[in-house]
This record gives structure tokens, C-alpha cells and sequence, in this order.
């Protein structure tokens, strides 16, 4: 009986034995496993791209008109008009305004269109149709679009003006103000330069009356890329 008994230790030990390297065996084989697919997943780590604020500059349309909004007075444009501060009476004159009224007591009382207590383009237009009211040149960039956009507003209840934009001397749109005097109408105009390098802008009256014909201009604008 204690042969036995030593014999069935001997078994029961080997068995154990075993059994421990199968499982010694088993981790090893899934640890090789563990690195083979390691070594094949690529080591991903997030991009971290930042905007480039060049290029998003560039490619936001530019405003290409000097003080457009007339805040800087008497300055960036050309006229064919008889700059008259404080008077609209005559014919043919124009004054920088914040209310028509102050510069022509039968003019009604309203603010700019760009803040209500900015300045403004006021205008008597008189019946020369081929006299320039404004006009401004600036560099553009061939090929490209452009947005034009200006308001106009009637200063009178008489004959409401209407105007005619032309760039390079064709006309890319007409607008007629609003008889109700006061209220802001505006011109949108998509325009493409073709294998125009410079933009020369400019508005006339296109309409004859020698009774009203009194407007406003204001928020000239030219957006579209910078010139190259």
C-alpha cells in the first residue's frame, strides 16, 4: 500500500507539473500575440492643425473704397458737384452731412445709414445728367468678383433720383431712390473684373428735374480680394 501511495504522488505531481507548463506555455504564446499586434497597429497620435490666419485673410473679401461712410469728411473721392457746407439750395451742390436738414431747411430730418449718427453724402442733383455726383479708383485683382453695394435715400418728396454706377465707364447697375424721404434703398451689384487691374468707380444722375432730385448716398462699398 505505501508503493502505491508513493507512485500515485509521483503521478499526481507530474500531472501538476504539466499542467503548469501548458499554462506557462499558454501565456507565452499570447503575450508573442500581444506584441505581433502591436507591432501592427501604426502609432496614431492627433493632428493638431492650427488655422492659418494668412490664408484666412485672404480669402475674406477686402473692402477696396476709402471711407466709403463719409466719417472721414470731405476726403477720398472725386466730384464734378460745387462742395457747399451748409447749403443745399443751389444746384449741383453737396455737402457732408450727419441730417440734410442742417444744410437745407425744406430737407427732411434723418441720420446716416450706417450708425443713425454718422455722416452722409448730400446731394442737390440738378439737371446735368453727365456731371459726376462720386467717383474713386482702386487697384483689383483680374479675374476675380466683386460685390458693390451703396445705399441711397431721397432728402425731398420731389422727383427721386436715380442714379447709374459705372466701373471703367459701364454701367454695372441703376437704383432710383425712394420717394419717402428718409428710407435707405440699396444697390448690390456682383461685378467681375475681367483683365481689369484697377476699378475706376463712379455714380451720376441719370435723370433730369430741376424741382427735387435730392438724395443721399452712403456705405459706398467695393469687397472682393486684395490685388495680387
Amino acid at each position: 500500500m505505501c508503493g502505491l501511495g508513493v507512485m500515485g504522488g509521483f503521478f499526481f505531481a507530474f500531472l501538476g507539473a504539466r499542467e503548469e507548463r501548458a499554462a506557462m506555455l499558454a501565456v507565452a504564446v499570447e503575450h508573442a500575440h500581444d506584441e505581433e499586434r502591436a507591432a501592427e497597429k501604426p502609432d496614431i497620435k492627433p493632428l493638431n492643425i492650427q488655422p492659418d490666419a494668412n490664408a484666412k485673410a485672404a480669402a475674406e473679401p477686402l473692402e477696396r473704397i476709402r471711407n466709403g461712410d463719409f466719417e472721414q469728411g470731405h476726403k477720398g473721392f472725386r466730384t464734378q458737384y460745387q462742395y457747399s457746407p451748409l447749403n443745399l439750395r443751389p444746384e449741383l451742390a453737396y455737402d457732408i452731412v450727419r441730417i440734410p436738414l442742417d444744410a437745407n431747411g425744406e430737407a427732411a430730418k434723418f441720420g446716416d445709414h450706417t450708425t443713425g449718427k454718422g455722416n452722409m453724402l448730400a446731394v442737390n442733383g440738378g439737371q446735368a445728367i453727365d456731371q459726376l455726383v462720386w467717383g474713386q479708383t482702386t487697384e483689383v485683382t483680374p479675374g476675380a468678383d466683386y460685390a458693390f453695394t451703396m445705399w441711397v435715400a431721397s432728402w425731398t418728396l420731389f422727383t427721386p433720383a436715380q442714379l447709374d454706377v459705372r466701373i471703367n465707364g459701364k454701367s454695372i447697375g441703376q437704383v432710383t431712390a425712394l420717394q419717402r424721404t428718409g428710407e435707405w434703398k440699396e444697390l448690390r451689384v456682383i461685378w467681375n473684373t475681367g483683365l481689369d487691374k484697377a476699378a475706376a468707380i463712379e455714380i451720376y444722375v441719370v435723370n433730369r428735374a430741376f424741382a427735387g432730385n435730392d438724395f443721399a448716398l452712403d456705405d459706398i462699398s467695393l469687397r472682393g480680394p486684395a490685388p495680387k
